[in-house]
């Protein structure tokens, strides 16, 4: 009976193995055929991910400033971590328009607020508050980010 279960449990592994690398393998297809549709001076997909990524990065230096933070790419690089090291901030939405992100956030309270508010100014971005509305879990809040105009951050709490 022992062998019999072994055998089974091998037999599912082996299936199991089988199923995700052609998952993997599909993925890596995907991955690769993005990146020669998005760069086709490239000819070689060899690593696609890591060399997409800095072809972002070359496409964001090249419009002259050092992040491209006005770009959706630029300001979503920037906000992340911001809003990662903020516990109580969960994100509800976020939009992208005229070259600002609109953050709908769930906080625990105001006090968060200003202090993420501060933190993006600090991460060189211009960060702009709404009206807080309370909800059961905290508030509620509008936040619009757009990179700063002149290397300070401005904005209002």
């Amino acid at each position: 009976m022992l062998l019999g279960w072994l055998a089974v449990a091998a037999l599912a592994s082996v299936g199991e193995w089988w199923t995700l690398s052609r998952a993997q393998q599909q993925q890596q297809d995907e991955v690769r055929a993005l990146f020669l549709r998005s760069f086709p001076e490239n000819k070689d997909a060899y690593g696609a991910f890591e060399r997409m990524q800095k072809g972002v990065e070359r496409l964001a230096l090249r419009k002259g400033s050092e992040i491209g933070s006005g770009d959706l790419l630029g300001l979503l690089g920037l906000v992340a971590p911001v809003l990662q090291a903020e516990p109580r901030a969960r994100v509800k939405g976020i939009a992208y328009a005229e070259r600002a992100l609109t953050l709908t956030l769930t906080l625990a309270d105001n006090a968060v607020a200003s202090s993420l508010a501060q933190a993006l100014r600090a991460a060189k971005l211009e960060a702009e508050t709404g009206e807080a509305q309370t909800r059961a879990d905290g508030v509620e809040v509008r936040m619009v980010v757009r990179a700063a105009a002149t290397g300070a951050a401005r904005g209002t709490p």
